[in-house]
């Protein structure tokens, strides 16, 4: 699980997790989902590819390095852009934003985050239409373990991420299950950029073993 998060109390009633669709009804289905997500690290990049429980592909992450930032594509299975995220440093708020398809032009976005570290227990999301300091979900919990929760401003949980404790050794194995009618491509997109931010590249090879 999540880890105990004494700050977020859950509700007193069980509550069903809210709409939460961003990019296409396709990706927002009527019955909660159970998603694979595997990565590995190649030097400066991630690889990242996410199945269901049967095997089925559904989106993989194409990760390229631009001049003073980070950029991954998130496509679905049939190799279409579902969207883009875009890491920016330089600026007050240092965070992600993400776009549609392939746009990189950051004022085009149509969710930001704040930036994710292993000694702040939290991430803000907020979507485009949001003009408040209130983000529109909050990921809270072990960051740097890869166990966490994403919860709605009602702190009903509208997705959960955990390692897969029977993974492959050569690849970061995590279950992603997605409440119903909360947005697939989204989630993993969240994954993906915490994952990446958690898990240091590999260490050179030593030259004295050569």
């Amino acid at each position: 699980m999540a880890g105990n998060l004494p700050y977020l109390p859950p509700p007193k009633t069980a509550l069903s997790a809210e709409p939460v669709c961003v990019f296409g009804e396709e990706y927002c289905l009527p019955h909660e989902t159970a998603l694979l997500v595997r990565s590995r690290k190649w030097k400066m990049s991630d690889e990242f590819e996410v199945t269901d429980v049967e095997g089925r592909l559904h989106f993989k992450v194409e990760d390229k390095l631009m001049e003073w930032r980070d950029k991954k594509t998130l496509v679905n299975s049939a190799g279409e852009a579902v969207c883009m995220a875009v890491e920016k440093t330089f600026t007050l708020h240092s965070g992600t934003h993400i776009m549609r398809g392939r746009d990189s032009n950051t004022d085009n976005y149509v969710v930001r985050t704040r930036k994710v570290s292993a000694s702040n227990p939290k991430m803000e999301i907020y979507l485009r239409d949001n003009n408040t300091s209130v983000p529109d979900l909050v990921a809270y919990g072990n960051f740097k373990k890869l166990e966490f929760k994403v919860f709605n401003p009602r702190r009903v949980p509208v997705a959960e991420v955990r390692m897969d404790p029977f993974g492959p050794r050569s690849y970061h194995a995590l279950l992603l299950d997605v409440k119903a009618h909360v947005d697939m491509a989204l989630m993993v997109m969240l994954v993906v950029m915490v994952t990446e931010t958690m898990i240091p590249p590999p260490s050179p090879p030593d030259s004295n073993n050569d």
